[in-house]
């Protein structure tokens, strides 16, 4: 197996759950969800669902760990994670 098989990469996303009882609307999600974005420099709005899940695109030399650190301590946010692509490595044999 290389160094990179079977190891966690960051996709330069930012996964944010927004508290439902805050932002019950669908336009209360939008707006703050487009003020996250106008937070971050570089920062867009990939995808907002129903459930108060954000996708946030981040530039490329952001540091998407410790921007959902950030973005966890602020209100109204549930949880933020880095969006992170996994591999499994095939077993051998």
């Amino acid at each position: 197996m290389t160094e990179e098989q079977g190891q966690a990469r960051s996709a330069n996303r930012v996964i944010v759950k927004l508290d439902p009882d805050r932002f019950s609307a669908e336009t209360d999600l939008e707006t703050e969800a487009m003020a996250l974005a106008a937070a971050i420099p570089g920062a867009q709005v990939e995808r907002v669902s129903h459930t108060g899940r954000v996708l946030l695109n981040v530039a490329d030399d952001a540091d998407p760990v410790a921007l959902a650190t950030e973005l966890s301590q602020r209100d109204g946010v549930v949880y933020a994670e880095p969006d992170i692509t996994d591999h499994v490595a095939a077993p051998e044999g």
